[in-house]
């Protein structure tokens, strides 16, 4: 047998596999810490744009009808990404629905 037969992952130590799988999961942290990083920026900066729009004579419809209107497509992406990349959702289980039920009541 030659050695091009064999899968690349067989070729590998086992600890170059479990040191990608660290390197990997230390990046998966990392941008997990950025994302609310910069979550939080930008929950503390919506304040202050409301209020400068408000200065500005915008009513609270108009400002509402834009704020849905800039969220509307990162709202898409995120129910329908799944399925542009082919993957298939899972059904939801009834504990998940009661959660969500129970998140949208309670805010």
């Amino acid at each position: 047998m030659r050695a091009e037969s064999v899968p690349p992952d067989a070729q590998r130590p086992s600890g170059a596999a479990s040191g990608d799988h660290a390197r990997h999961a230390a990046r998966v942290r990392l941008v997990g810490a950025l994302l609310v990083l910069v979550s939080g920026i930008a929950f503390s900066t919506k304040a202050i744009l409301v209020k400068l729009a408000y200065r500005q004579g915008i009513d609270s419809i108009r400002l509402l009808t834009l704020r849905f209107g800039f969220a509307a497509p990162f709202f898409a992406l995120a129910a329908f990404g799944g399925r542009l990349r082919g993957g298939v959702p899972s059904a939801l289980t009834r504990r998940d629905s009661l959660t969500i039920l129970a998140l949208g009541v309670l805010g």
